[in-house]
């Protein structure tokens, strides 16, 4: 390549690949790929990450020479880096030249085909060179674990004759009821003619392919074409069924038919000689719910959610069947839905899952200040083993109901209180306040016992992630993180968020910690339930201070608190400066065009900066955007009076929240936020009330209760 290995490996390192992009290679596949061999020899992940850096740039050129590393990389020494190039490679070797399928099957040729992904890769290769009783005997070594390997499986057999008949069956059962992925659309599309299949089959097949694309009412208009002739059909592949339920509720026109004609089918179930029938006793009346409520049939809704329920495949889905049962019992608002969550809180799987229907169902029962019924859900809460974590947020109304003299109990408020300090499942937002209120002091992190740290040198799956900030690929980690982190250990997960934060991709390391602090392999068990081991690690990862020079200078020029500010920023973007809303709102502070204009205008007015330039704001600049925000969050403490009224109005909007007040007026602030009707205002409260907490207990020198008192005034 006319520069030193060294060199080379330097560049790479800073994420410079101008030289790889200016490099002119041979037309020969393989000559190409001998210039660019010290890849391999300079490190085993050279020639991956580059081609990942280089397939990023998107020009064509840059993507021709992407695939010559990614076919490289297959003779790299590490396992993983071969698996995730021939992941890359397997349409590039169907679509592209022969020269180029016979190279990747000369570099992949020592490879195990145990290997799924390689496997796939070979099989496509030996696919594309037209040597389809290769391609079938390698593909059918993984047939079960890779729907590549079904796919050229079932593709090279129709090219031999004498396997057709096989194909026919294989082949149906794999377009209707196998994923729609890239190998079912890439089968698709290679096949061509489907006269294989009968006019039924096509239509169910086209109908699959445009649900998987959203364009609902054009595979409900396939799929109607079919199953008033053919129903057995849709019986006898059931992911059929599904996909024509998802098309019949995205559909509204179709709603009443599809309710129509899955009850009818439902009542076929008895009869009907299926190997599939217990997924249709899901399914059918899974969809009947939702049709149903979408309709505002409410109690004809919780009977089909109720039927599902009996038949769900596994906890997820019970637990979705439970979620519709008990909103409907919300929307419903009659005398038996307190009955209904009584019944089916010791039938709930993850707690976590029905933590927004809990929220609404408090926010309900203490508008109508129902003191007895919030007392009697905190019961059924408790009584569970996991159950303390939801318990919490009725505990704290609870426990201020009897300070405020709502309600008369034999418990003390202090109970209450108590009972959510000492439970570790319960938020941070809980326990502060409950600390605070206690005269306690919390210490969010714990000891954690030490345990071995795996050598990443010896872990193939931490040593490949590892990969992305040696060679400056940060940007392109997160999917496959993704893919690996279950493989992963505490220790590791917390060594890669910390690279993602270093690396600047915030958000990233955030959303990574997130995830692993809810994963269940890594609580830990104690006295009847479990909790994650939030170490101080974690609280510096999970609460960064990017930005810090500009935030605690607006802060100060505002009479803000730096720990406030944070909480904001941080609740608002995750430190993400260039993102843009759904609703418009912009940058670090997530600020309204019109409302950073306004702002501007005051700011410009009392002699501070003009960020105004020919009518418009760079709301993507962080300082810029920092400084307006600032700016507005003092502005709006002054209209408010109170801290927390002002954070609400930040999120909800300055008249939303004066109205939602006047109608509470007489509510104390804190039970006031549980009464908000907005769920996402409710909840912002309590997040930038407890990052606040974290931010002042990790590096202004303040307690958690500290934080708390401030802003609770």
């Amino acid at each position: 390549m006319g520069l030193p290995q060294a060199e080379v490996l330097q560049r790479l390192e800073s994420g410079d690949i101008s030289f790889i992009l200016e490099q002119d290679l041979p037309e020969n596949t393989r000559e190409a790929i001998a210039i660019l061999e010290p890849f391999n020899r300079m490190h085993p992940q050279a020639a991956f990450f580059t081609g990942l850096l280089i397939e990023a740039t998107g020009t064509v050129n840059s993507l021709a020479k992407s695939r010559l590393l990614y076919a490289l990389a297959l003779d790299s020494s590490s396992a993983i880096i071969q698996r995730e190039a021939g992941r890359k490679l397997i349409l590039p070797v169907l679509e592209g030249e022969e020269e180029f399928a016979r190279e990747v099957l000369r570099l992949s040729g020592n490879r195990s085909i145990e290997d799924a992904v390689l496997s796939s890769l070979r099989a496509a290769s030996f696919y594309r060179l037209g040597n389809f009783n290769e391609a079938m005997r390698v593909s059918e070594s993984n047939i079960q674990h890779s729907s590549w390997n079904m796919a050229l499986y079932l593709l090279s057999s129709i090219n031999l004759k004498d396997h057709f008949p096989e194909f026919q069956e294989n082949a149906l059962t794999f377009f209707l009821s196998f994923p729609v992925d890239p190998a079912w659309q890439w089968a698709l599309m290679e096949l061509g003619d489907p006269d294989i299949f009968s006019p039924e089959e096509q239509a169910a097949i086209l109908g699959r392919g445009a649900v998987s694309r959203f364009a609902f009412n054009q595979g409900l208009n396939s799929f109607r074409s079919i199953y008033s002739e053919n129903e057995d059909l849709f019986f006898e592949y059931p992911e059929l069924t599904r996909d024509l339920g998802r098309a019949f509720i995205s559909s509204p026109a179709g709603r009443r038919e599809g309710i129509e004609l899955f009850n009818a089918w439902e009542s076929k179930l008895d009869i009907h000689p299926l190997e599939n029938k217990l997924s249709l006793q899901y399914f059918l009346p899974y969809y009947i719910g939702r049709l149903e409520r979408q309709l505002g049939q409410l109690e004809r809704s919780n009977d089909a959610f109720i039927r599902a329920h009996l038949f769900a495949p596994d906890s997820v889905q019970e637990d979705a069947c439970i979620w519709y049962i008990l909103m409907n019992a919300i929307q419903g608002q009659d005398e038996s839905t307190l009955d209904i969550f009584k019944t089916y809180i010791p039938k709930m799987n993850s707690f976590t899952y029905f933590r927004s229907i809990l929220d609404q169902l408090s926010l309900n029962l203490v508008r109508g200040r129902d003191w007895q019924s919030i007392q009697e859900i905190f019961s059924a809460l408790n009584a569970e083993e996991s159950g303390g974590g939801a318990a919490a947020p009725f505990a704290w109304i609870l426990g201020r109901a009897i300070e405020e003299n709502y309600l008369d109990s034999d418990l003390r408020s202090e109970d209450y209180f108590e009972f959510i300090f000492n439970e570790r499942n319960a938020s941070i937002y809980y326990r502060a306040i409950s600390a605070w209120k206690l005269g306690l002091t919390l210490i969010p992190e714990v000891e954690v016992p030490s345990r071995p740290v795996r050598n990443s040198q010896i872990n193939p799956e931490m040593d490949f992630l590892e990969g992305f900030f040696k060679f400056s690929a940060a940007a392109h980690a997160n999917p496959f993180i993704r893919d690996y982190e279950d493989q992963l250990s505490l220790p590791e997960l917390r060594s890669l968020a910390a690279s993602l934060s270093q690396a600047e991709r915030i958000a990233d390391s955030l959303n990574l910690i997130n995830r692993y602090m809810n994963r269940p392999d890594l609580r830990i068990s104690e006295a009847g339930s479990s909790y994650f081991p939030l170490s101080r690690e974690d609280l510096i990862l999970f609460y960064p201070r990017p930005f810090q020079e500009s935030i605690e200078k607006y802060a100060l020029e505002e009479g803000i608190a730096a720990e406030l500010l944070f909480a904001i920023i941080r609740t608002e973007s995750f430190f993400q400066h260039e993102v843009t809303s759904h609703a418009g709102a912009v940058g670090l502070g997530q600020l309204m065009p019109a409302t950073a204009m306004d702002m501007a205008g005051r700011m410009a007015r009392q002699g501070r900066p003009d960020y105004r330039i020919n009518g418009e704001i760079d709301l993507r600049n962080p300082e810029i955007n920092i400084h307006i925000g600032s700016f507005y969050i003092d502005y709006l403490f002054e209209l408010m009076g109170t801290p927390m009224t002002a954070i609400l109005a930040y999120n909800g909007g300055l008249g939303r929240v004066r109205r939602w007040r006047a109608l509470e007026e007489m509510l104390p602030e804190d039970i006031f936020l549980e009464t908000i009707e907005f769920e996402e205002t409710r909840e912002y409260g309590r997040r930038v009330l407890s990052s606040a907490a974290i931010y002042g207990y990790l590096y202004y020198g303040m307690s958690i209760e500290e934080v708390v008192a401030d802003i609770y005034r």
